[in-house]
């Protein structure tokens, strides 16, 4: 059941939304809506490798090690959600693999290890991992591992509600409007109106998580009237699904042409990375590229073959490429937190946990996290 005022309303239960809703319900009334569903957009579609050592010099991102720790807590409280095996018969397996490409980056890495000896660890001639190609040598991201996005995200969303969240799907974003401005800051200072919620709902703040829905072409009449247009851009990813060949031994989580996640049976292998596309469809030639690049590190994976082809869409902020959280220009109720593009996974649960205090005093939020718009003449 749907009540009549909040103090937050969250659209969209993907990764933001549903890390949002599982922090702010323990300070505040919520409900959190999604159109579809928990992890029915981007989230839904990749494997998720959590990978402190990250991009070609494997350099920690931003707030990393905060990051982890946020994560680690909030898988604590979905055990259910907890690190997807990378191997059969080990649900918790810790560490990414990954093997370096050439010899520059070998020394790259062998630099990463030194300088940040609790996230990785270089081997310059690795056996353990027989069936892993990896002539230059292996930096082994201890401090990393694989997670079920569509799991976590449907877990969070369960927290959230074990600690009094109110969650309804499917329910749309109609509209919003300012309430009785003669009220009581304390009180409901926006009137919503969702698709397949009767009546009103009022809120003290309305938080926007849903993305690619924030871009044209896929955000609503209303949307592009009551925002600005703001500096995100939308990347097109695809990732495919693998049969397990026969007699392949379990393997750790691997990030280097793409990223391979064992999930038993199956191995899924990402991702592209694609800034100009036409839909959203699955192309076939890309799924092959993504094979090509995966045989490369395990050279076993070559006629594997494909039983699933994915796609989706992610909102990422150019320059920076990191989220983008804060009020909308004008409409200090309204709210945005998305663009996590590839870090998502790491960085969603430390600014959850950080939201409440956001909108305590939205000066706190740091500066590279704050909305942007897109240059007038684009």
């Amino acid at each position: 059941m749907v009540k009549s005022a909040y103090d937050t309303l969250i659209v969209g239960a993907g990764l933001a939304g549903a890390c949002a809703a599982a922090s702010l319900s323990r300070h505040e009334r919520v409900l959190l809506v999604d159109a579809t569903g928990p992890a029915a957009g981007a989230s839904g579609v990749g494997a998720g490798l959590v990978n402190p050592l990250m991009a070609r010099r494997a350099r920690p991102p931003w707030r990393a090690r905060e990051a982890l720790s946020a994560l680690e807590r909030l898988l604590e409280h979905t055990v259910h959600a907890a690190p997807a095996h990378c191997g059969r018969g080990a649900p918790h397996a810790r560490g990414v693999l990954r093997p370096a490409q050439d010899e520059a980056q070998a020394e790259d890495f062998e630099r990463a290890a030194r300088e940040h000896p609790d996230l990785g660890t270089w081997i310059p001639a690795p056996r353990d991992w027989p069936q892993v190609h990896a002539p230059y040598g292996i930096l082994v991201v201890q401090a990393g591992f694989a997670v079920s996005i569509p799991r976590l995200v449907r877990a969070a969303v369960d927290l959230a509600r074990a600690r009094g969240a109110d969650v309804r799907f499917p329910a749309t974003l109609v509209s919003w409007r300012a309430g009785n401005e003669s009220k009581p800051a304390a009180q409901a200072l926006l009137e919503v109106q969702l698709g397949g919620v009767d009546g009103t709902v009022h809120t003290r703040r309305l938080l926007l998580c849903i993305g690619n829905h924030l871009l044209r072409p896929w955000s609503s009449t209303f949307l592009h009237t009551r925002l600005p247009r703001l500096h995100l851009h939308a990347v097109k990813g695809q990732s495919v699904r693998i049969e397990r060949p026969v007699g392949l031994l379990p393997l750790p989580a691997l990030s280097g042409h793409g990223y391979i996640v064992d999930e038993g049976d199956t191995l899924f292998v990402g991702s592209t990375y694609e800034h100009t596309f036409v839909d959203l469809t699955p192309d076939p030639n890309m799924g092959d590229a993504l094979m090509a690049r995966a045989s490369r590190m395990v050279p076993a994976l070559e006629n594997a073959r494909i039983v699933e082809r994915l796609a989706g869409c992610r909102a990422t902020v150019p320059g920076t490429r990191l989220p983008m959280i804060g009020p909308v220009p004008g409409q200090s109720e309204v709210w945005v937190f998305a663009g996590l593009g590839s870090k998502g996974l790491l960085l969603a649960p430390l600014l959850a946990d950080e939201l409440h205090h956001y909108f305590r005093s939205p000066e706190a939020i740091p500066e590279e996290l704050r909305l942007a718009r897109w240059p007038q003449n684009r």
